[in-house]
This record gives C-alpha cells, structure tokens and sequence, in this order.
C-alpha cells in the first residue's frame, strides 16, 4: 500500500477507471476514488467506456463520466497523468480506450481478483479481501479518513454490499463488517443503498424472472437458468441491467452452485456462476478461461446453448465433489 499512498500523494492528475460491463463493485469503487481523490486536492476524472446498470445510477449524483477518449486526453492540457484501474482482473477487461491506457505515466491496478495478471506499474492486489470497494476504504483510511465524506462512503459501500452478496460470501470477514462500520460512521446512506440496490426491482425485471424460471432445472444441486435475447426483447429488459438475475439459482433450497447463461451474440454465452458452501466457481470458469472469485465467478462460452448446460452441468458436479473431499 505504501507506494500508491505515496503516488497519490505525489500525484496531480489522475484518471480513474474500471472494467467491461459495470456492477456495483466497479461502479462504487470508481466513484468513491474519483471523488476520494478530489476531496484532497487532486485534478480526477471517471472514465468509463460502458453503460452504467440503471441500479447504480443513484451513485452519480453530481457525478461526471467521461466517455469521449479526446475530451479524456486533452482533459488535463497535456500535463502527465496517472491510470488508476480498480477491480479489473486483466488489462484487456480495461474500460477505457487504449490510447488513454498508454498515454499514461503510471497505472495503478487495485483489485481483489486472485486471477489478477498484475499488468500495473504499481500492483496492489489482496485476494483474500471481499471487494475492491473494501480495498480503497483501507487506502483511504490510510491517506486522509477526513476527506470520506457522504458520498464516498456511499459510493464504498455499495460496492462492499454487492460484491459480498449483502454479506453472505465467504469472503466476507470480521474485517468486512469493521470497514462497514466505518463506512457508516463516515455517512453512507445505507437505507440509500438497500431501496436502490434491493428494494427497487423493476417490474421488467419481474417479467424477465418468471421468464428465467420457466427454464431453470435442478440437477445434483446445480440449478441452470438460460437467458435468451428473445427473452430479453419480451421482459423489455437491456443487457446491462441483468446482473441481478445471477442470484436466482444459488438462492434456491437444494441448489449449491446456480449458473445462469446469458446470450450474447451467435453462439456466443457469457456465463455467471455462484455457489454457496464449498464448491469454488472460480475454478469451473478457470476452464474457459474466465475466473473471479469462491463464491462468484464467470467466464464467456462458444457454441450451442445444450451444449455449453451439460459441459457446465458435468463440470460443476465434479467441482462439488472436489470441494467437499478436501473441506
């Protein structure tokens, strides 16, 4: 921690970014550091290449994203600046433009993904911490606890209550619960996050569920939902908006692993995998070349849609079986 203290520290102009296809970590992270970084003097922006999830929006009051590359680029009038990347595993994941990216005199990558390819200059990555919004709270903590204000206590932990499953991961710790309280004590508008993030399901959404459910089978505890474009035009839901939806399964009795295979494209799935108990998602996206986390994971297949269930089905069952002999 002690050199990105120090870069931010001697930092003037920082660009503040995260990964493809938002969710409430990247989102409460980027946020929390950009204004973080203003509250103490710095010249900050987001930059962001993607739209945000219509439930994360309540997080950009009096909140700027810079799309534009140019207007990112000539933002600073020439002046060097440094990148800072929040809970992006991979430099291809990277939500900016790449000229943004090289044109930078330092990238800082923090993050908590144990798949993290390391690819910053400086690399401050922990793995056994719940969110990258957890991460930040301890980096702000450590510059300047006075300058977390309401909103970058918001913005923090709604990022720490998403990536834990409102605190039901494993890798939820005592230490998890003590930045919440802190983040409390600083302001966040906890009732805030639980109406927006919890209490505010569309109706769309509704609509896309009983869909969802009229796919959704149950096989040696792994449950596996499909999400069809059609089904998506029919609930009139936007892509964006479906992360939620990859909770379904796993909240079910009886299921220990929910998948859920969302079409994106010909023959084309991005896969959202959870768990509860043992069985560690992480490694059945690992095959496929994704990753993330024990509880939570995802991983994008090619191929047809029966296909890619029984892989994932066979797969999953041997992971679950794996997990509980060595627990």
């Amino acid at each position: 921690m002690k050199e990105v203290i120090q870069s931010i520290g001697l930092g003037r102009n920082f660009v503040v970014t995260s990964h493809v296809n938002p969710d409430g970590d990247n989102v409460g992270s980027s946020v929390a550091m950009t204004k973080f970084l203003q509250n103490i003097g710095k010249n900050a922006i987001h930059a962001l290449s993607d739209e945000i999830p219509e439930n994360l929006k309540f997080l950009l009051k009096n909140h700027k994203i810079f799309t534009d590359k140019e207007e990112i680029l000539e933002h600073f009038g020439g002046e060097a600046y440094a990148l800072v990347v929040l809970d992006s595993a991979e430099k291809s994941r990277v939500a900016v433009d790449m000229q943004v990216y090289d044109k930078a005199q330092l990238v800082i990558n923090i993050d908590h993904h144990v798949s993290n390819t390391m690819y910053g200059d400086l690399n401050y990555v922990l793995p056994e911490i719940s969110s990258t919004c957890e991460v930040v709270t301890g980096i702000f903590k450590a510059v300047n606890d006075k300058a977390i204000d309401e909103p970058v206590a918001t913005a923090a932990y709604t990022g720490l209550s998403t990536d834990t499953g409102n605190f039901m991961f494993q890798s939820v710790s005592a230490e998890t619960f003590r930045a919440a309280a802190f983040l409390t004590e600083k302001g966040a508008d906890r009732t805030l996050v639980a109406d927006e993030i919890y209490r505010s399901i569309s109706l769309e959404l509704r609509m896309l569920t009983k869909l969802l459910l009229e796919t959704f089978t149950i096989e040696n505890e792994i449950g596996i939902m499909l999400m069809t474009g059609k089904a998506l035009a029919e609930a009139g839901v936007a892509y964006k908006d479906t992360e939620s939806m990859a909770n379904l399964g796993v909240d079910t009795r009886g299921v220990e692993v929910g998948i859920l295979i969302k079409e994106n494209g010909p023959d084309l799935y991005k896969i959202s995998l959870r768990s509860k108990g043992t069985a560690n998602v992480c490694e059945i996206a690992a095959n496929f070349g994704g990753g993330g986390h024990h509880n939570a994971a995802g991983c994008t297949m090619h191929g047809k849609a029966e296909d890619i269930k029984k892989q994932l089905q066979d797969l999953s069952e041997l992971q679950l079986k794996k997990d509980r002999l060595y627990a």
